[in-house]
């Protein structure tokens, strides 16, 4: 996570799956360069992959995790 925002933006986002809502902060202009086609992982390397995921598929990392736990070999 980046220690100072020039130019903070709090964006809400609701997991699809159980509802929960998350607020996520990003510089306002990392937010457009990925709105406007920039990788996510480019734009806003300072978040988490989760995070990242709930802003593409609003989808939380739990529910992400459970979702593909027939996956995980365990």
């Amino acid at each position: 996570m980046i220690t100072q925002m020039i130019n903070p933006v709090w964006v809400e986002v609701k997991c699809r799956m159980c509802g929960t809502v998350y607020t996520i902060a990003v510089e306002e202009n990392d937010f457009y360069d990925w709105q406007n086609g920039k990788c996510i992982q480019d734009a806003m390397p300072y978040l988490t992959a989760d995070e990242r995921e709930l802003l593409i598929s609003h989808t939380c990392g739990d529910c992400w995790a459970e979702m593909f736990s027939c996956i995980g070999g365990d």
